[in-house]
């Protein structure tokens, strides 16, 4: 008997299945950074379900052509895709501070 379960994480392949697009285009939008991953391995990538439809969402994947969008909607996923970066942008200020202390660490240990 089978059971008609969803996933929750998908490899390459059913994401692009899943999103009806080639598996190439997945991985584009990880190597941009327009689509989060979960790297398990050297060749182990896992994609959330709900990932993919925020990715889908944003870049309009999927949508058929001539699809109305309201403006608010589009202004929607531009406050979020500005939320990401700017969480991202903290993450990396993070990084700076931490190197730069280790830096100074080296120096003085010299």
């Amino acid at each position: 008997m089978a059971r008609n379960v969803q996933k929750t994480w998908m490899n390459i392949h059913e994401a692009a299945t899943y999103m009806g697009v080639s598996e190439r285009r997945i991985q584009r939008g990880r190597r941009h950074g327009k689509l989060r991953a979960q790297v398990l391995g050297y060749r182990t990538i896992r994609y959330r379900r709900q990932d993919l439809d925020e990715f889908m969402r944003l870049y309009r994947i999927g949508a058929r052509k001539g699809t109305p969008v309201s403006v608010q909607q589009l202004a929607n996923n531009r406050l979020r895709y500005i939320k990401r970066l700017r969480q991202q942008i903290r993450q990396y200020e993070e990084i700076i501070q931490e190197l730069q202390a280790e830096c100074v660490r080296l120096r003085e240990g010299q």
